[in-house]
């Protein structure tokens, strides 16, 4: 089960799911089996990014554009003209996500948020911007980095597109 048919199934099972910080809030917690606390553990960042996300936050599904920008956020990176810099960035990694397997809807929806992201001085980065991610969309993704980073090498999909 992936973190998008556990968020429904959680739902479907009477559970209300938020985000508070950096912690997954569900209720009633207390019934919640450990078999299903553990599911939520070892999907939290995924399901916290869906959960965050406008296109998924409302339904707890995916919508065919996960990565677009809400109406808010597109206003915010098309406030001002895309230097002929930005432009390249912009090229080069809708290039780079679509070498690693992403379909060119998501890789230039993905690169417009990374447009935002730079805009806005965040300076977090997204696995599938690392050196160190090997692999491809449908075989699975790995971190070369993954004792340095803290985290297990084998990284679910949802994970890559994460800050």
């Amino acid at each position: 089960m992936g973190a998008a048919d556990l968020l429904q199934h959680v739902r479907d099972a009477g559970f209300r799911l938020e985000v508070d910080g950096d912690k997954l809030m569900v209720s009633p917690a207390s019934k919640l089996t450990d078999e299903l606390r553990a599911e939520l553990r070892a999907y939290k960042p995924a399901m916290m990014a869906m959960l965050t996300t406008p296109n998924t936050a409302q339904n707890g599904a995916a919508s065919d554009r996960p990565y677009r920008l809400a109406q808010a956020e597109a206003d915010d990176a098309h406030a001002e003209p895309w230097t002929n810099a930005a432009c390249g960035r912009f090229v080069a990694r809708v290039a780079l996500f679509m070498r690693r397997g992403i379909d060119a809807t998501d890789a230039d929806d993905l690169a417009e948020r990374l447009y935002l992201r730079d805009v806005q001085g965040d300076g977090r980065v997204l696995c599938l911007e690392c050196l160190h991610l090997t692999g491809r969309a449908a075989a699975g993704w790995r971190c070369g980095n993954a004792h340095a980073a803290g985290i297990a090498p084998d990284l679910p999909a949802a994970m890559v597109a994460l800050p």
